[in-house]
């Protein structure tokens, strides 16, 4: 299997349970959210990235899921397009994402999240339904 098959999986691994990033993950991974509210906006090192996927996860009571839909991958960068689907005790949200990855000897060290619309997938995160409404869905 050539690296770029490795990271093509790796990533397909990562996105079908997103607590797993810590497995592939370089020790000084960057991952750059995709809420530019939110503070700080970059998360750097293993741990607190793991630990930025998990609060994600509860944040959408564990309703996160990213639906991949293409995935392309060589020795070096990663892209990943999908939908990403969230829910909160009433509320529903499905947008487009495309995830950009860096490699290094296999390992991620840097990761870009782009959701289609960050500010309104922030303000659902914060229980702001007039900046998601767009994307809010029964």
């Amino acid at each position: 299997m050539t690296t770029g098959q490795r990271n093509v999986e790796t990533l397909r691994a990562i996105y079908k349970d997103l607590t797993r990033i810590a497995e592939f993950a370089d020790d000084d991974i960057v991952l750059h959210k995709a809420d530019q509210s939110a503070s700080p906006l970059t998360v750097i090192g293993k741990q607190a990235v793991y630990r930025h996927e998990v609060n994600l996860i509860a944040l959408t009571h564990a309703s996160l899921c990213m639906d991949v839909q293409e995935v392309i991958a060589n020795d070096y960068f990663g892209a990943v397009l999908g939908t990403l689907r969230a829910g909160t005790a009433d509320k529903r949200i499905g947008m487009p994402f495309c995830g950009l990855w860096r490699f290094r000897e296999g390992k991620v060290i840097e990761h870009w999240e782009n959701a289609y619309d960050a500010r309104a997938l922030g303000g659902f995160l914060r229980g702001n339904d007039v900046q998601a409404a767009r994307w809010l869905c029964s």
